[in-house]
């Protein structure tokens, strides 16, 4: 299924849980082991977090009727 080794990300993804899918995807939760060949990729969080946050308040303040982006900010 994800056939990758490794996925590196930038930002938590809260509103739409695509962070944690690996976690999600441990059985039982996911496929039974013995059904369909996966694995379950190393996931690596905060690579170049803070140039992320800068560059998407900068698209935001941009493009403000995307309000929907808020969601992908850091709470502080």
């Amino acid at each position: 299924m994800f056939k990758l080794g490794r996925v590196v990300y930038a930002l938590d993804a809260p509103v739409d849980g695509g962070t944690n899918l690996p976690d999600l995807w441990q059985p039982p939760n996911g496929h039974p082991q013995d059904e369909v060949a996966y694995a379950i990729p190393y996931v690596a969080a905060g690579f170049r977090r803070n140039e992320s946050i800068a560059l998407l308040r900068e698209w935001m303040a941009r493009n403000s009727e995307n309000t929907w982006a808020a969601g992908y900010l850091p709470q502080e």
